[in-house]
Parts: structure tokens; C-alpha cells; sequence
């Protein structure tokens, strides 16, 4: 018993001695897994085929709403340790995506590309219905769009598939949108 509080103990000490550390690299102790990406969302899609994304649409319910990533993208690595659910030191952590955030229950949507256009279909979602943010998980990282998204009325709705379809929708716990493009490491990966 004694040894495994010992254990805890220093682990504790150590990554709080890391902390200091971790916050000269970069603007704060969050720097080296997340960061201010620019105005685009670069996907790799099976394949290795590249998909730039620079306009997002979704088809809610019949109505169209649309985010931009020119207001700006958080890309945060998603290839790391999850330490959010260890008590003490997790107050310290962000989360990351676990399988459970990909249950096939939380399934909402479909996602299609074309021409640096992504359309999400939520169509079966109610016309009215608002998200809080949009997230593109795809290889090692969680791209954040800091725009919600928002009416379009004056957009069209597509007659058919709007391009290929790259992934799936999925509801988060607060409501975001998570668009899962693989392969993408906490999905496609052993650890």
C-alpha cells in the first residue's frame, strides 16, 4: 500500500514540476498540444488523398447553415495520454476523444467533400436545431472550428450527394458536432 501511494505521490511531483517547463515552450502549459491551425482544415483521406477544407454547409432538418473556417481553426493532437480522468492531475488536463465519443448511438449525420466544400447531412436533426461548435477529427488531431454555425437561407440546398462521402457525424455530450474523417488515432489505432 505504502509503495503505491509513494508511486502516485511522485508522479504527482513530477508532473507538476513539469508544468513550468511546459509553459516556457509556448504561450501556456496547453501549447504543445494545441494551437491556432489558420483558416482551413487540412483532412488526409483513406488513401492519402488530400482534402482541404475551406467552407462548411449543413443541411439541417431541410434548412441550411454554414461555418467558416476563416474565423479561425484550434487544431489540438489527439495522440496523447488522456491524464482528464485521473484525479488531481486530470483538473490540469483537457480531454481527449475516447471510442465511446463514436458510439454508433451518437451517430447523426453523414459528412461529403467536394472541391474544398464539406456538406454535413443532419437532415433527419429538427430545422431549428443549433450546435455550439463543429470539430473535424482526422489522423492525430481534433481541428476546432471557433465558428458556430449559423442560418444560411440564401444557400441552396443540394439536389443530390453533395461529393464523396468522407466520414460520419456524431453528437458530442454538449451538443458539438464531431465529423469523424479516418483513419484517425483514437479510432483506428491499438493504444
Amino acid at each position: 500500500m505504502r509503495s503505491i501511494l509513494a508511486s502516485m505521490a511522485a508522479a504527482v511531483c513530477m508532473a507538476f514540476g513539469a508544468m513550468p517547463a511546459m509553459a516556457g515552450e509556448g504561450d501556456g502549459p496547453r501549447s504543445s498540444y494545441v494551437d491556432d491551425y489558420g483558416t482551413v482544415v487540412p483532412l488526409q483521406l483513406a488513401g492519402g488523398t488530400p482534402a482541404t477544407v475551406r467552407r462548411v454547409f449543413l443541411n439541417v432538418g431541410g434548412k441550411v447553415q454554414t461555418a467558416s473556417p476563416d474565423s479561425g481553426v484550434e487544431r489540438q493532437d489527439q495522440n496523447r495520454l488522456d491524464w482528464s480522468r485521473i484525479p488531481l492531475v486530470g483538473q490540469l488536463a483537457e480531454d481527449r476523444h475516447n471510442e465511446a465519443d463514436f458510439a454508433p448511438e451518437n451517430s447523426i449525420g453523414d459528412a461529403y467533400f467536394a472541391d474544398g466544400t464539406i456538406w454535413l447531412d443532419l437532415s433527419d436533426d429538427p430545422a431549428g436545431r443549433r450546435y455550439p461548435r463543429i470539430e473535424f477529427l482526422n489522423q492525430d488531431s481534433a481541428y476546432r472550428l471557433k465558428m458556430p454555425p449559423a442560418p444560411a437561407p440564401a444557400q441552396a440546398l443540394p439536389s443530390g450527394p453533395p461529393g464523396e462521402l468522407i466520414g460520419h457525424v456524431f453528437r458530442g455530450d454538449d451538443g458539438a458536432l464531431l465529423v469523424l474523417v479516418r483513419p484517425f488515432v483514437v479510432t483506428d489505432s491499438l493504444f
